[in-house]
């Protein structure tokens, strides 16, 4: 203390000195208060990027949720195009539709009411459901809208469901013949459930998604859910509206009466926009510690630098405490690097082995090293995708209306992988300035979607092919080959068996016989069943009669074999028809299928297991 008395007392004895003291203090002081404001740009920045990083995984939720059941109309309308063009009946078309809702109910979440459809003028229920006579599917959302976007998968707007009577969506899509329609109903709870997670975990004032036009698709007050915001809300709708349609930068500032609110957006896969609207206060609110740190700043300094200083550390602790939680943010991704395109540097948020290894030490100069990368990081057959991809000089072009962008691949140890470029920082006439490159895992949800792909082209009770993807594979194959043989078969007296043994004996019968198969034949050759009793293959690369009889009697060897011990001893036999196929006759599908069923058919006449070949005339 008297060493600071001392102090004091010389100061105040010598004016110069104080006049000197008190311009570097005050100097000190502005130089200071400029560093703050940096500091609070700064933090507000990390603020609003960890807010678009939280809407944009909404988003991408809200695509993940919509992708199974778009994948699901995808594959099934493959098969029920093929029955169309068979003319297989109402009643099987019914039966197939049941099926796949029994695959579809247990995979995909939010679907009960199973696969549906307007097929050839008759409404079919895969759920069993039967509407009422006022009911017209015609006149559906979901037949109106997949007949407007003319066969591509299309998304329906939240409607009343006539059985449930929920509102719902929809996936739905125009069959081949221009007026079939299939379709599958989601629940709006997923929806639901998300936005008020949201509003839960950030303490938001509304989360919301709309459709391009302003319609409300589902928002945290149900109540809500239908409203048209760009005619409905006042001017708030219509500015917000706008600002998702019109806005590069992924967040605004929007007035409601005479509150400010932060909006943060960003666009879904099929035109539908999410938002997360925060009371500007809440969103900003630990900045406002950096308001009052600059103002104590300007009084403090004069008095002593040390206590700045301290509070330059304390400030620095806070902007690190505010990276850290947009790294949080980061974590969904295994690895995030920040690009400026006008310095072509690169800085990285989040690493790993992989990317120290590609990277090599070497932050500049991004843009002439993509090629480098590519090869690096990806399967060769993926080099050229992925190349055009990363191409900044395009980037601008591609991401004109979005602020996201994505590529999937296959990396080089065979797993899936999804490049993502999010717009982080854009000039004025919206061209971008900084950009940020993601890579996620998605081998999960790819081998998700293989199995969905797999239980669609298979049969359930025998586990072969079904009729739509042999059939399918039959017209890829032939094309390929040079020649081949094409066996059209089935059970005799089956229907006798059904009778007198049972359905569920039957069901043996018909496993046995594709069990059969598949041990007599290739697996290059394509074996299915085309239903009921009746089984087809397709040998590749066999062209005459004396390799094809070999082969056949192999097969009824294992015919022979069989076993079903309910049957009391009773033989299975099987009647067949065999066709040639010649790459220089150009012979098709149809013609084959012409020849082995005339085979078939002579066969039959014959008692005990019998084929006949057939030759084109």
């Amino acid at each position: 203390m008297m060493k600071i008395r001392l102090f004091n007392r010389k100061f105040k004895l010598n004016a110069k000195l104080l006049f000197m003291a008190f311009v570097v203090m005050i100097i000190t002081g502005l130089l200071m208060s400029g560093l703050f404001y940096g500091l609070y740009i700064s933090a507000k920045d990390s603020l609003v990027s960890a807010w678009k990083n939280n809407v944009t995984e909404a988003a991408n939720s809200v695509d993940y949720y919509l992708k199974a059941p778009i994948d699901a109309v995808n594959f099934s309308s493959i098969t029920i195009d093929e029955m169309i063009n068979k003319g297989s009946s109402s009643d099987e078309i019914r039966e197939y539709l049941k099926g796949e809702t029994e695959v579809y109910s247990g995979l995909i979440e939010g679907i009960n009411t199973g696969l549906y459809g307007y097929i050839r003028g008759e409404y079919l229920d895969g759920s069993g459901w039967v509407p009422n006579d006022s009911y017209d599917p015609k006149e559906r959302p979901w037949y109106t809208d997949a007949i407007s976007n003319k066969g591509r998968t299309v998304i329906s707007n939240p409607f009343l469901n006539e059985q449930t009577h929920i509102m719902m969506i929809s996936a739905s899509k125009l069959l081949s013949d221009g007026e079939s329609v299939i379709a599958v109903d989601l629940f709006m709870v997923e929806f639901q459930d998300l936005l008020q997670r949201i509003i839960v975990q950030n303490n938001a004032e509304e989360a919301i998604i709309l459709d391009k036009n302003g319609m409300v698709i589902a928002h945290s007050d149900y109540l809500e859910v239908g409203k048209d915001y760009s005619k409905d809300r006042g001017e708030f709708g219509k500015a917000l509206v706008d600002s998702l349609i019109k806005s590069y930068d992924g967040s605004t500032i929007l007035e409601n009466n005479g509150k400010k609110y932060a909006t943060f957006f960003d666009r879904c896969s099929k035109d539908w926009y999410i938002a997360v609207i925060i009371n500007e206060k809440d969103a900003f609110s630990s900045l406002r510690t950096i308001y009052f740190a600059a103002a104590v700043v300007l009084f403090l300094v004069m008095a002593a630098t040390f206590v700045t200083f301290n509070y330059i550390g304390y400030k620095q602790n806070e902007v690190e405490h505010l990276g850290n939680e947009v790294l949080a943010v980061a974590d969904i991704y295994m690895a995030m690097i920040a690009i400026d395109i006008e310095t072509d540097m690169i800085s990285v948020i989040r690493k790993n082995e992989d990317t120290d290894v590609v990277l090599g030490g070497n932050y500049q100069n991004y843009s002439s090293r993509i090629s480098e990368f590519v090869k690096m990081i990806c399967a060769e057959r993926f080099v050229g995708m992925l190349g055009s991809f990363l191409d900044l000089s395009t980037l601008d072009e591609r991401m004109e209306s979005v602020n996201t962008i994505t590529c999937e691949f296959v990396d080089a140890n065979e797993h899936w992988l999804r490049m993502r470029y999010i717009s982080m920082k854009r000039h004025d006439d919206g061209r971008i300035a900084q950009v940020l490159l993601a890579v996620e895992s998605i081998d999960d949800d790819k081998k998700k979607q293989e199995k969905l792909r797999m239980l669609s082209e298979t049969d359930r009770l025998t586990g072969i092919m079904n009729r739509g993807s042999g059939e399918q594979r039959i017209r890829e194959t032939l094309p390929t080959v040079s020649c081949g043989m094409f066996c059209l078969m089935d059970a005799d007296k089956f229907k006798l068996v059904n009778d007198t043994f049972g359905h569920a004996v039957g069901d043996k019968v018909l496993i046995a016989i594709a069990k059969a198969l598949k041990d007599s034949f290739r697996d290059s050759d394509v074996v299915f069943r085309l239903g009921g009793d009746e089984f087809a293959a397709f040998v590749v690369e066999v062209k005459d009669t004396e390799l094809g009889s070999r082969i056949l009697q192999r097969f009824f060897n294992k015919i022979d074999q069989i076993e079903i011990p309910e049957m009391n001893g009773k033989k299975i036999s099987i009647s067949m028809g065999v066709a040639f196929y010649d790459a220089e006759k150009k012979q098709t599908f149809e013609k084959l299928y012409e020849l082995a069923d005339k085979g078939t058919y002579l066969s039959k006449k014959v008692e005990g297991n019998k084929f006949t070949f057939c030759e084109d005339e």
